[in-house]
């Protein structure tokens, strides 16, 4: 059953991707922009990635988000880091759902390895996804 379409709309509205004040961070970083979830912040995107602003990175993020909130009964076992490599990129998934690749040069600037930055942000998303993803109705309608 697809949502309808007030709650995407809804769902689109309790994600942002907010500007956030800018910092003296060491280069490449240009700007800054932090996801945010139910009033939580999820994530914080300092740097650009094949050929994305941080601001580009951070929309394509809340494009992802918009499906994975239609998804019913979410849990945080539903949330996963995965990578391929130590010490390589990472991916936060959710159910499937590819929703960030954490590179290299993200993790440095935020002063952590790719999975440890990837795990801190799994973390704080699983914590806030069943509080905020689609549920379905009880009475059927």
């Amino acid at each position: 059953m697809k949502p309808f379409p007030l709650i995407s709309a809804f769902l689109a509205a309790m994600l942002a991707a907010t500007p956030a004040p800018a910092q003296s961070v060491p280069s490449p970083v240009s700007a800054s922009t932090v996801i945010s979830l139910g009033g939580k912040q999820i994530m914080n995107i300092r740097t650009g990635a094949g050929g994305f602003t941080p601001q580009q990175r951070a929309d394509a993020v809340s494009d992802r988000l918009v499906p994975i909130l239609s998804i019913t009964n979410l849990t945080p076992a539903d949330v996963h880091v995965q990578q391929k490599r130590a010490g390589q990129d990472a991916s936060i998934t959710v159910r499937g759902h590819l929703l960030i690749t954490v590179d290299r040069t993200l993790a440095q600037v935020n002063g952590m390895t790719p999975y440890a930055l990837a795990e801190k942000w799994a973390g704080t998303l699983a914590a806030v996804l069943p509080q905020v993803n689609a549920h379905p109705n009880p009475n059927g309608m």
